[in-house]
């Protein structure tokens, strides 16, 4: 039996060790949500859901839906916040860029002022 899936046409329909019905007529459940020990725990970190302290400038890009040569140059521009050096990488602190996008992202003087002057 195959599924409608809106993304990909059509797909495989749930194995039948999976499927549930409900107690009035019988619907299969299954169409509608998968079982509960599918889901994963959203409250249960685990490796695939934690997110990474640094990215890199290809990383980056995707935070913020640029090309990675497109964050390189504002780097060089000093449009980004400064990044660190790590053994011969460059990388940014994710939650410094999410504050730094938070604050309306100023221009790299700009914003080590304002982290400058939180620090005092």
């Amino acid at each position: 039996m195959l599924l409608r899936s809106p993304a990909s046409g059509l797909a495989p329909a749930p194995s039948a060790e999976f499927r549930l019905t409900s107690n009035e007529g019988g619907c299969p459940l299954n169409d509608m949500m998968p079982p509960c020990h599918l889901v994963p725990d959203a409250s249960v970190p685990t490796e695939t859901s934690a997110q990474p302290l640094v990215v890199d400038a290809k990383r980056l890009s995707k935070l913020l839906c640029a090309g990675a040569r497109t964050v390189r140059t504002w780097d060089a521009a000093g449009k980004l916040p400064t990044p660190l050096r790590i053994g011969g990488r460059v990388v940014w602190v994710v939650a410094e860029i999410r504050a730094w996008l938070a604050a309306g992202a100023p221009n790299r003087d700009q914003w080590e002022a304002r982290t400058a002057s939180r620090l005092k």
